[in-house]
Parts: structure tokens; C-alpha cells; sequence
């Protein structure tokens, strides 16, 4: 039902190590990431209808790097916390030796709490929470308590590479004349990243 969950959606949500597409290699160190989820968060048909929805407008408007569809759906670009570990887990369920098992996303105050297990040359379990920001209009990723094996890791370590990464994403965004900035909403259930433009 769905096509490869795209970079920046991924990244919003602060899966620095989850299935990528081509354009996220560049900022990925080792080799191209895998991950494997040991269940799938489970939503009716009609959730999953929905989801198929609000999933192509995100496909259409940036993987296409299309500023009027974005323009024309800037409201609409929300998803729920069950709906994103869904797209998470139907997309890697498949994929064989993962570099992540047992993957979570949650969402409070306004931060994106992201936890899994890491198999990728010593094993442990991983978990940061992330907080997106703007700085001159632009999306960041503002990294807290990264963790792994319960020791703290550098936030610089990641930081860069993943808002290098979202830059060139959104780059076609940040160099239309009428966008103005973005709101990025995060509750206990819901993610909304809302641009803003001229009108």
C-alpha cells in the first residue's frame, strides 16, 4: 500500500537509522541502514485507508519537490504516533539480518522519543529524543539524551549529518520565494509539520 517511507519524514521523526532512501546514503557512515520491527502497531482498515491518504499528499508534494502541492496541503501533513510505527514496521517486516529490532517512536512535550534495539558491529539497545526546531526557517533536529547501551553518546556525533540531510530535502522549500517558516506540532499522539507562505 505504501512506497518506501521518504527521508524527510523519517527524519522528522528522528529515525536516524531506519530504511532510507537513496539521497539519505550521503549522510549515513558505515552502509545503508536496516531495521526490523518484531510486531506492526495495528490499525483498522479505515486507519490504514486514511493513512494511504494523508501518505501520497507527503509523496506528492515533497519526493516530487512539488511547492504547489505543498502550498495546496500545507494543513494536512499530520500524522498520528500509531500511524508513523505503523509505516515504520509494514515497511521493514521483511527485511532480513536488521540493524534494528524492536523499534518505538513516542511523542510528549513536544519531543520525539525514539527507542530500538542496534545490531550493527556490537549490540545494544539505542534511544534519543529529539526535538525539532526552527533555525532561519529551517527544520532542525535538536538532539537530547542519545543513549546507547544506558551510556550517553555526543549529540554532535549525529546532529550534523541528519540536519545536513534535512537541508538538502527541504531544500526546493527554502528557495521558493513565498515560503515564510513552519510549525512543527508534537503531542502525546500527533506529529504536524505545517509550512507557512505568502499568500
Amino acid at each position: 500500500m505504501f512506497y518506501k517511507i521518504s527521508l524527510g519524514l523519517f527524519l522528522m521523526v528522528g529515525s536516524l537509522f531506519f530504511i532510507l532512501p537513496k539521497p539519505a546514503a550521503a549522510f549515513w557512515w558505515f552502509d545503508k541502514p536496516q531495521v526490523a520491527t518484531s510486531s506492526i502497531s495495528i490499525l483498522d482498515d479505515q486507519a490504514k485507508t486514511n493513512l494511504a491518504v494523508k501518505y501520497k499528499l507527503w509523496e506528492v508534494a515533497f519526493e516530487k519537490k512539488d511547492v504547489e502541492a505543498v502550498i495546496a496541503s500545507q494543513d494536512k501533513f499530520l500524522f498520528t504516533v500509531p500511524e508513523i510505527n505503523y509505516l515504520f514496521a509494514t515497511e521493514v517486516k521483511n527485511i532480513k539480518s536488521p540493524t534494528l529490532t524492536d523499534v518505538g517512536v513516542t511523542s510528549s512535550n513536544g519531543n520525539i522519543n525514539v527507542a530500538a534495539n542496534f545490531h550493527k558491529f556490537i549490540s545494544g539497545r539505542f534511544s534519543f529524543i529529539a526535538k525539532p526546531v526552527s533555525v532561519e526557517n529551517k527544520l532542525r533536529l535538536q538532539l537530547m539524551h542519545v543513549k546507547f547501551y544506558g551510556f550517553s553518546v555526543p549529540t554532535a556525533w549525529l546532529e550534523e549529518p541528519v540536519n545536513n540531510a534535512l537541508d538538502n530535502y527541504f531544500s526546493f522549500l527554502y528557495k521558493d520565494s513565498r515560503y515564510q517558516g513552519f510549525t512543527f506540532i508534537s503531542n502525546d499522539n500527533s506529529l504536524q509539520f505545517k509550512p507557512t507562505f505568502k499568500k
